[in-house]
């Protein structure tokens, strides 16, 4: 009769900081192991917890409700409800919206983390859920493969990241005719300082790499991937520490920081207020509705306003009533008082700058100019309009559709017989409608 071997593994502890998940499975694969008997468990992984986790276990024993004795699987339950995510939690969810950072290798453990919290799926479902979740340029190169599982679809995911991140030999007729001159420099440092490790007389020194391409932008195309929200150097999305696969030289006309070129758009405003006085369309003055004219709802701080996007006037407006309401700060405006199209002046109270102004899902930073309103709460006039770029605008419908920081918005403005999209009231309960003055 055969003895049974024993092996002599370590058992894991817990400190109750993290997910229980892994350490209950591999409590699971001790006891497999080492055969240990049901009753045994529990007290052998209470052993092993501390911190938090043993402070836990420890009033678990004297609850009156487990003066029998706890199971294994009751453990494991109770542990998962301390220690594990919340009971709420749309798991499935989290998974399909996990966003990719960094690189792949943090992206598929994030996943994974995940995924061993949305219950049971299969093979094809796995891979739909990891391969839509990666960037374009790695989605559309995993997915050719057809991948048949999930550990098959991760590693064609790192070895394409493998290949975008790998350096890359120049072409040198295109960027040489560009800027001929720069590859013919020889090294400065070369000539006057000798190299310690390289003899004097060896010829292999002289040898330059080869040298990065250059790339031109022009302003133009500068303001254009900025209001994109794109990188300079490749079509990815710019985020704090992004990492371009590719290097290039930048030639820009203008090198001064990147704070002072993310801060062209609200300069261009302020430019605008001072060199030409603020223009007023008589129908938002009147409050009549035109074919050239939508009303949206718009959030600043907790207050619900009604906003007429208005391409006959030049710049922003704020009900007064409204803008003490809210309690926004004023500066001395440019002019003491507002054109109206025909003519008429109206008395301008002060001018309120960079105002955080909420449409739909999308932020602005706006100029408003403080006058009298009696049927709308804001009027957005052109200086608006013109920092969405192009605008494909249904008056009919009052619906208007475009791109803005790379993605496409949708808004469906007050009255529209359009069902197809949800309007811009966006709001919280807690958000104060403020009455139209």
């Amino acid at each position: 009769m055969g003895v049974p071997r024993y092996y002599k593994l370590s058992f894991p502890t817990f400190d109750g900081k993290e997910d229980p998940l892994g350490w209950l499975n591999c409590c699971d694969h001790f006891f497999h192991a080492q055969h240990t008997p049901e009753q045994h468990k529990v007290s052998l992984a209470s052993f092993h917890m501390t911190g938090v986790a043993q402070h836990w276990y420890y009033m678990l024993e004297r609850d009156p409700s487990y003066a029998g004795g706890i199971s294994w699987p009751t453990f494991k339950t109770l542990c998962q409800q301390r220690f594990g995510p919340a009971l709420g939690t749309n798991h499935l969810a989290a998974l399909a919206r996990l966003p990719f950072q960094g690189s792949v290798e943090l992206y598929q453990e994030a996943f994974q983390s995940r995924m061993a919290h949305a219950g049971q799926l299969s093979s094809a479902q796995q891979v739909q859920l990891f391969t839509g979740g990666l960037p374009d340029s790695l989605r559309i190169d995993v997915e050719l493969q057809a991948p048949m599982d999930l550990q098959k679809a991760m590693s064609l995911a790192r070895a394409f990241e493998r290949r975008a991140t790998a350096p890359t030999a120049p072409t040198p007729s295109r960027f040489q005719q560009v800027v001929p001159q720069r590859p013919a420099l020889p090294a400065p440092a070369t000539p006057t300082v000798p190299s310690a490790t390289t003899p004097a007389t060896s010829h292999t020194a002289t040898v330059q790499p080869p040298p990065r391409p250059l790339r031109r932008l022009s302003p133009n195309e500068m303001a254009e991937r900025r209001r994109q929200g794109l990188c300079y150097n490749c079509d990815e999305q710019y985020t704090r520490g992004h990492q371009c696969p590719r290097l290039f030289y930048l030639e820009v006309s203008d090198p001064d920081d990147e704070r002072v070129l993310a801060q062209e758009d609200i300069q261009q405003d302020s430019q605008q207020l001072v060199e030409q006085p603020p223009l007023i369309s008589l129908h938002a003055i009147a409050g009549i509705s035109t074919n050239e004219t939508m009303k949206v709802y718009v959030t600043i701080g907790e207050y619900q306003l009604v906003a007429l996007l208005d391409s006959g006037s030049t710049t922003n407006f704020i009900n007064m009533a409204a803008a003490q309401q809210i309690g926004l700060h004023f500066h001395d405006s440019p002019g003491a008082s507002v054109i109206v199209a025909n003519g008429d002046k109206v008395a301008c109270r002060g001018l309120a700058r960079d105002v955080a102004t909420c449409i739909g899902d999308e932020f602005f930073a706006l100029h408003c100019y403080a006058i009298p309103l009696d049927h709308y709460d804001m009027v957005l006039g052109i200086s608006f309009l013109k920092r969405l770029g192009p605008v494909l605008w249904d008056f009919d419908e009052l619906c208007m559709s475009f791109c803005y920081r790379g993605h496409k918005v949708l808004w469906r403005g007050l009255g529209s017989p359009t069902k197809d999209f949800p309007s811009t009231n966006r709001l919280h309960t807690s958000q104060t409608r403020i009455s139209h003055y």
